[in-house]
């Protein structure tokens, strides 16, 4: 049977320097912040159409829910029915 030894790491993580050993940050070029914005509106209009997507799953799963209470009118009723089943 081997053993591993636990060892220091062989090189540091970003997240283990101090902030003052850091490099300095490399500003944008107008095309990256051009793409950078592009990108963001991109996904504002992904989660804005998930958004409603949901919205209309939860509508509908409500009113399917309405329905369905003139059938099982105990609480309870559907679940015991469907284990029935």
């Amino acid at each position: 049977m081997s053993e591993t030894k636990t060892g220091e790491p062989q090189f540091a993580m970003p997240d283990d320097l101090p902030e003052d050993h850091l490099p300095a940050p490399v500003a944008l070029i107008p095309e990256q912040i051009a793409a950078q914005k592009e990108a963001n509106e991109r996904d504002q209009e992904r989660r804005l159409e998930w958004a409603m997507i949901l919205q209309a799953l939860s509508d509908n799963s409500a009113a399917v829910t309405r329905a369905m209470r003139q059938w099982y009118p105990r609480e309870g009723d559907r679940e015991r029915h469907v284990e029935r089943s």
